[in-house]
């Protein structure tokens, strides 16, 4: 998202080259350099990682003027052991940047104690489900899909577009033309019902993010979780706290899947759970539903955006 957010507030005064889909690793980073010519002003990139050092190579690899950081995340944390490592893992990007500038959410607990630009918004929010309103002074910034969580996403973009001398006024009107990526936070209409499909991928972290949104809606909730992958020896304690914040949630119905979903099962036993997607998949296509909001979230293996068919 952020990376989408800088090129679209870039592109009202420069031509930009942006990297595609998860061209984000030594082969796509490399792709995407190919097509670098004269014709550009500047390239977007995003560099991906699970493992120490995956960072550092792509750093050196396309020199950076500018490095954002988004979050510190519980994202791959099984192959690099904890949120520290995650953080040095991250900070690598630095590692083939000279005399350029680092941009971090400000309000990340990792990220907050680096020697970057930090991005902090302390205003008011508004939100429902189409929509999050945040304001820079007098401006009201409009971004087109729900989650206040992502505001801090947008600060990041704002910030780079500043420094590149894009106006404000042109990054408020930017931001209304975003549309938010395939499967993640889409909002569908289908059959009476409102699909929030975020099953692109999934984090402890960005499942916190749906709560929030849920926890807005006035209108019966059908919530659908799948596995978390990646998680290695924290699998069960992640899961198991998935399971005990259900707990106070008030949704009409929730289905857990997934053999990692059973900790959260055992910890919400109110839950309906299956071992995997396609048992899910049977029930829902004997089990109709009508008029209600459906959310749908797992890691990208578990398949669920073939859910998005049948409800």
């Amino acid at each position: 998202m952020t990376k989408e957010l800088i090129s679209l507030f870039l592109e009202n005064k420069y031509k930009v080259l942006k990297s595609i889909g998860n061209h984000n690793n030594h082969i796509g980073i490399p792709l995407t350099l190919t097509k670098l010519n004269n014709n550009y002003d500047i390239v977007v990139l995003e560099l991906g990682m699970n493992h120490k050092g995956e960072i550092s190579k792509l750093s050196k690899m396309c020199k950076p003027n500018i490095s954002v950081i988004t979050n510190i995340g519980t994202a791959h944390i099984g192959n690099l052991g904890s949120k520290k490592k995650i953080y040095k893992a991250k900070m690598e990007i630095l590692d083939g940047m000279q005399n350029g500038t680092l941009i971090v959410n400000g309000e990340d607990y990792f990220l907050r104690k680096s020697n970057g630009i930090k991005c902090i918004y302390n205003g008011k929010i508004i939100s429902n489900l189409n929509e999050v309103k945040f304001y820079i002074g007098n401006k009201e910034f409009i971004l087109n899909m729900p989650g206040k969580y992502l505001i801090s996403n947008v600060l990041l973009a704002l910030k780079v577009g500043e420094i590149l001398g894009i106006s404000l006024d042109e990054m408020q009107h930017s931001l209304l033309k975003y549309e938010s990526l395939d499967s993640r936070l889409n909002i569908i209409n289908k059959n009476n019902n409102i699909i929030i499909d975020d099953c692109y991928n999934s984090n402890f972290e960005s499942v916190m993010g749906l709560f929030d949104i849920l926890d807005n809606i006035d209108k019966n909730i059908t919530l659908i979780l799948g596995d978390i992958l990646e998680l290695g020896k924290y699998t069960k304690k992640i899961h198991t706290k998935i399971g005990k914040i259900l707990k106070n949630k008030n949704y009409q119905k929730v289905i857990l899947v997934g053999n990692n979903m059973y900790y959260a099962h055992k910890k919400y036993k109110k839950s309906i759970y299956f071992q995997n997607t396609n048992e899910l998949i049977n029930y829902l296509k004997d089990n109709k539903v009508d008029n209600i909001v459906i959310a749908i979230k797992a890691s990208r293996n578990m398949h669920f955006e073939n859910i998005k068919k049948i409800v």
